[in-house]
């Protein structure tokens, strides 16, 4: 498997459970969403030219409180197993950068790193099945764990039941 392969077993309509730990005040916050996720395009043209092509992810949260849409932008090296991220937000501003590591296991491991504010992200995202989808993070600022967030995903609906 690949970063390709990865993404788009990811496309479909997502049920979410957060948990997220915030380690200082020993609180929990926990909610549930749905996403969506769908590949949109793969580009060709590079400027870099260590880079072989470009992933794209449209990712949709719809909660309760709020509805928002990133997109993660993975740039490939020809191996395809690893390279580097950005995340953009939905009015087009880029929100973080890091690197991407694709491991044989079928684990998406992301290194975020926000040198302005001292802020960091080290998260994996596992897919035991192609319905099953779990995520941890570790977030980080001036090198100290503030936060530990777990999510679940369970799929609801692949991306072509969507279109039919």
């Amino acid at each position: 498997m690949n970063i390709e392969h990865f993404l788009s077993n990811l496309s479909g309509k997502w049920l979410v459970q957060q948990t997220l730990y915030h380690l200082i005040s020993g609180k929990s916050q926990s909610q549930k969403s749905e996403v969506t996720y769908k590949v949109t395009n793969t580009f060709s043209d590079l400027p870099l030219k260590e880079f072989t092509h470009i992933d794209v992810l449209d990712i949709y949260w719809n909660n309760s409180e709020s509805q928002l849409k990133h997109s993660l932008y993975f740039f490939n090296t020809s191996l395809k197993k690893s390279g580097y991220i950005i995340k953009w937000t939905s009015n087009n501003k880029k929100l973080l950068t890091g690197n991407f590591f694709f491991h044989e296991t079928g684990i998406l491991h992301l290194l975020i790193h926000q040198n302005v504010h001292h802020f960091s992200i080290n998260e994996k995202i596992f897919t035991p099945t192609s319905k099953l989808k779990l995520n941890n993070s570790i977030i980080k600022k001036y090198g100290i764990c503030l936060f530990v967030s777990f999510i679940s995903e369970i799929k609801l609906t692949s991306e072509m039941a969507n279109e039919s």
